[in-house]
């Protein structure tokens, strides 16, 4: 059962990967590809880890004096542009996949994830913004 542990280790650090690699681009348009290409590199490197997953990108503003949230997967308008004095960015990476099973196969007629069936995941990060006013491109 630790390979199945594993495998689900190595898709943290993929999603990860990615969200560093797209919160440090100079860009928003740089950032989804630099975070398409680490996730597909890191994906495609362990054994046991889904070959079609997905993973979206968002740009997460945050009042700094309170308030909700705005999520959006589009790059900011330029028109009034971000303002690291009024809001916090973010890059959150979303990413779903599935990890491969420790046998398949049924045990007692019973598909257990993890054990017989694929663990299906749902993996968030969320990283620190360094370039707010590359959102805008």
């Amino acid at each position: 059962m630790c390979v199945v542990g594993y495998r689900v280790s190595m898709v943290y650090f993929a999603v990860r990967d990615s969200c560093y690699q797209a919160a440090k681009s100079q860009t928003f348009t740089l950032a989804q590809s630099n975070a398409a290409a680490a996730w597909t590199r890191d994906k495609n490197a362990w054994t046991g880890i889904d070959p079609t997953s997905s993973e979206v990108i968002y740009i997460i503003t945050q009042p700094i004096n309170g308030g909700p949230e705005q999520k959006t997967a589009t790059k900011l308008p330029t028109s009034p542009g971000p303002d690291p004095a009024v809001n916090a960015y973010f890059i959150r990476l979303i990413a779903q996949t599935s990890v491969e099973p420790f046998f398949y196969g049924k045990w007692q007629g019973f598909k257990i994830p993890g054990l017989t069936a694929p663990i299906p995941l749902q993996m968030t990060y969320q990283c620190f913004v360094e370039n707010t006013a590359g959102l805008t491109q």
